[in-house]
């Protein structure tokens, strides 16, 4: 989430996806109708991503 509460991106393993290659896991991005595929990441990954956003 960013400072207006809005989401950034989210991993997500619901398997609500269905079409998504590595299905139940993907991740859903802001401004994206469709979401990503994704291997299932571990919580150091995630700190990594954000990271890497606040860095540049």
């Amino acid at each position: 989430m960013d400072s207006a509460d809005k989401m950034v991106f989210r991993y997500d393993n619901a398997p609500h996806h269905p079409e998504v290659a590595t299905h139940p896991h993907h991740k859903h991005i802001r401004g994206e109708e469709r979401p990503k595929q994704s291997e299932e990441i571990g919580l150091r990954d995630v700190f990594l991503e954000i990271e890497a956003m606040i860095v540049r």
